[in-house]
């Protein structure tokens, strides 16, 4: 992601039925960390109703 380095994994968990009860998402190096953030603040500001 603009030319940095992304590692990462989801780690799902699901209850007896196989209904998703929790999802975590680790990334990492730090400054892919903060790329993801920035990225995503801006995604969900473009969603945001005006």
């Amino acid at each position: 992601m603009e030319g940095k380095y992304v590692n990462g994994v989801d780690i799902i968990r699901c209850n007896d039925k196989g209904k998703i009860v929790e999802f975590r998402v680790m990334i990492r190096p730090l400054q892919a960390i903060n790329l993801v953030h920035r990225q995503m603040g801006e995604m969900l500001e473009k969603m945001a109703p005006s």
